[in-house]
């Protein structure tokens, strides 16, 4: 097997609560096991070789970490471990990539940070550009590389968590723990005698947010659009006032835009320029909409989907006493959690404020509402029995929204909660999140 010397720059990027600058000094001793034990390290492949350099950067108090590879915004690869282990990332082809690292101690962000990397193939050797995010310094180890292949196909854009699927088995366990009066709408989507498989997907880490809206669709229907909190960045506010039918044009439209194959058909159609007029009320055609699930675009999650990332996925799912909150089980902790009525000021925050549930996702409870895919059963006798499939019921005349929001008070945060709006509503407490198929 032939082997070749790795050539490696290594430029040094401090951890902070937000993207940082970079620092340009370059560490090349070898780290030595002690500092193993408390540091991570990564490996990036190029294709038709394991053209690999290892460098080790430390978080002292970080007890797992997110690496993800990019190339022009979106992520290649994304990989998590534990202090000590090795993030292995794979390339097709040489050129400019960045290597986005979140660090989090248990659940909680406590640092982040955007490196570009270039990497180029030369003759006999292998020159890879890096500025990794260090705590105090950056320690680089050469290796060999050997000839091997491996590289990896585009799946999704940054600050997408991968959510694994599994069969859940429903129960009372689902329900909310605070529903005194046995109320249906707050037994969830995982009812007794109901199974049901989820397969993997890609869900966003954050709500659409006023700026991703306004890049896409031109406009932004808000109406908090010039009130943002102290300290908080108007443009990362979620979107609200948007309609069911607004959020299927904006996935869509973002699907064509990078170039992904579009869920959605309208009379035939994926483009949304054939679909006419946003409608303003209900609109049979419209409702008439299919998805393709199996598609590489972006999408509403179902409201299984739904529950099930905001119950922190398959481990959630099979705890013997799942979360009432994303994030929590404890209702005196959920201002940590979620913005509504008793802290939100009366207004939506920027994404990404409060603290994460167990997957990596924000504000699954509270801020706005969060549109869903499917149909709403029944809105005066609601029910989901064990023949519902997993997608929902076929019709209705409401769909889905989930998570609560900045005006309503805790129980309809909690993740059992169910909630519908017509499809043509655009209030300031509508917003949505995409998700994308992992298949």
């Amino acid at each position: 097997m032939k082997k070749m010397k790795l050539i490696a720059l290594a430029a040094m990027m401090v951890l902070s609560s937000a993207f940082t600058g970079c620092n340009n000094s370059v560490g090349t001793e070898p780290a030595n096991e002690t500092q193993k034990q408390n540091e991570m390290a990564f490996v990036i492949q190029l294709p038709e070789a394991t053209k690999a350099r290892v460098a080790y950067y430390e978080q002292s108090d970080a007890t797992s970490y997110k690496v993800q590879l990019l190339k022009s915004g979106t992520v290649l690869k994304t990989e998590t471990g534990n202090p000590g282990d090795k993030i292995r990332l794979t390339v097709a082809e040489e050129g400019s990539y960045s290597i986005q690292v979140t660090a989090y101690k248990d659940t909680t962000v406590i640092a982040e940070g955007l490196s570009p990397v270039s990497i180029s193939l030369a003759d006999g050797d292998v020159k890879v550009n890096v500025k990794l995010i260090p705590n105090a310094k950056e320690v680089g180890i050469d290796v060999e590389i050997e000839w091997g292949s491996g590289a990896e196909t585009p799946v999704l854009s940054a600050n997408f968590v991968k959510v694994e699927g599994s069969t859940v088995a429903g129960g009372t366990k689902f329900a909310y723990s605070g529903n005194l009066y046995n109320d249906d709408y707050l037994k969830g989507v995982f009812r007794k005698g109901r199974t049901v498989t989820i397969d993997s997907f890609y869900m966003c880490d954050h709500e659409v947010t006023q700026a991703e809206y306004v890049s896409i669709m031109g406009t932004n229907p808000s109406g908090f659009n010039n009130n943002a909190a102290g300290g908080e960045v108007q443009e990362n506010l979620p979107v609200e006032s948007v309609s069911w039918y607004n959020a299927i044009v904006y996935c869509n439209k973002r699907s064509i835009a990078e170039k992904l194959t579009p869920c959605y058909s309208i009379s035939g159609s994926t483009n949304p320029a054939d679909w006419g007029e946003v409608p303003a009320s209900s609109d049979s055609t419209w409702d008439a909409v299919n998805c393709n699930f199996k598609t590489s675009g972006y999408r509403l999650p179902t409201e299984v989907e739904w529950e099930y990332a905001a119950l922190g996925g398959k481990n959630g799912v099979t705890a013997d006493d799942p979360t009432d909150f994303a994030g929590t089980n404890d209702i005196s902790e959920l201002g940590e959690y979620a913005w509504y009525t008793s802290n939100s000021g009366s207004k939506t925050h920027e994404v990404r404020k409060k603290l994460s549930n167990a997957l990596g996702l924000y504000d699954m409870s509270g801020n706005v509402w969060e549109w869903c895919w499917d149909w709403y059963d029944n809105e005066n006798t609601p029910s989901i029995i064990s023949s519902t499939p997993a997608t929902g019921v076929t019709s209705g005349s409401s769909r889905v929204v989930r998570g609560g929001s900045w005006n309503v008070v805790a129980e309809y945060c909690s993740v059992a909660d169910r909630c519908y709006d017509h499809p043509d509503d655009r209030f300031d407490r509508l917003g949505f999140r995409v998700v994308r198929s992992a298949q």
